[in-house]
Parts: C-alpha cells; structure tokens; sequence
C-alpha cells in the first residue's frame, strides 16, 4: 500500500471526504490520486500528517527521507515570538519567549520562525497558549492556516479562503467566531498581508 492509499484508507475509516482533505490542504481537487501520485511530497506529507494526526513516518515512501527524519542530524533553533506586527522585519522583533528545534535539513526550505498562539479562534485544533511553526512566504494557498497581518494590527491565525473573484475570507475554525471577508480592492487598501503559512502545531504541557 502506497502512502497515498494509506490517506485515502484513513480519511474513510474517519469518515473525512477525500476532497474536504484537499481543500483544506490547499492541495488543489484530485491531488491524492493513487493513479497519478505514488509518492507524497516531505512537505506534503507532513501538512496530512498534522491534519490526521498522524505519525509522519506512515506517510513517507522514501527510505532516504525516513532515514534522514530519524537520524541525530543536528538541529537548529528558531525563535518563538509573541507577535507579528506590520512594518518590523520577523529577524528584527525582539519579543522572543522560547526557542524551538526544528531538523537542519528543513533550513534548506525557506526561513521559519514560532508564534506563540493568543486566544480561541482556531480551536479545537490549535489552543490559546500552543507554539505554531510557520514557513515565512507572502502567498499561500486556498485552505492553508496563514499568519496575516489586517489593517497594520499584529498578525492573526486564520484559515485562507480564496474566491475566483479575487476576494479572500480568514476564517476561523472555532465557529463562534465569524469569517473575514475582503474582496480585492480592500486586499490592497486595508492592507491584508500574509507574512507565513502554519505548517506544525507543538503544544507544551
């Protein structure tokens, strides 16, 4: 069984709709097809395995990459922070409340940084108090979890939606908290930015 087969067998057993799993990813309709797809991406493979909560591992086809993940590579530490805010570079802020690791390979893959998560509006699945991974890029992709910054306030955690009419929503997954909308010419006169894309959830307890 290929580890796209593996997805498609979880998301059955769980009851989640393969193309609900897609949207949510950003992956675009259609991706996880065992016919086109044999192998998952690492990156790929690590955004389903947060979003099933899933051991990575199960998802990686590769026995270099499996090799490489379990190895004692170094690591290198990035910091945590406790906001984003418009105009200051995320190197020159420096309200930095932890460090965390991240494997030496993923600085091949762009620049990261932490936020330490304040408030409800991502629940269940990201806590007030939760420390958020995020690959610092100013695009992302419908249904990917962005750090945008609204209006020049501090950045938020929100859930992108995007419309072929060039509106976006920020959506939050708690649903007591109602979407954002913002068609195209409010993108660029408000502003709303995205300065990075959550790509892991680490929870202290």
């Amino acid at each position: 069984m290929t580890s796209v087969e593996y997805v498609r067998m979880i998301c059955k057993e769980r009851g989640i709709a393969v193309s609900k799993l897609e949207s949510d990813l950003g992956f675009g309709n259609g991706y996880l097809n065992p016919k086109k797809l044999k192998k998952l991406p690492l990156e790929k493979a690590m955004d389903i395995s947060e979003y099933l909560k899933i051991d990575v591992f199960t998802l990686i086809d590769d026995e270099d990459t499996k090799a490489l993940l379990s190895s004692d590579e170094p690591t290198y530490k990035i910091p945590v922070l406790g906001r984003v805010a418009a105009g200051i570079p995320i190197s020159a802020i420096e309200e930095i409340l932890d460090w965390e690791e991240l494997p030496k390979y993923m600085k091949n893959q762009g620049t990261f940084f932490g936020l330490r998560i304040k408030g409800d509006s991502m629940e269940p699945g990201i806590c007030n108090g939760d420390t958020v991974i995020v690959k610092e890029q100013s695009n992302a992709e419908d249904g990917q979890i962005v750090i945008a910054l609204v209006n020049g306030d501090d950045g938020v955690c929100k859930r992108l939606k995007l419309y072929e009419n060039g509106t976006i929503a920020l959506m939050s997954d708690n649903p007591a908290y109602p979407p954002m909308y913002f068609n195209s010419t409010e993108v660029d006169n408000v502003p709303v930015r995205i300065v990075g894309v959550v790509k892991e959830l680490r929870r202290k307890f």
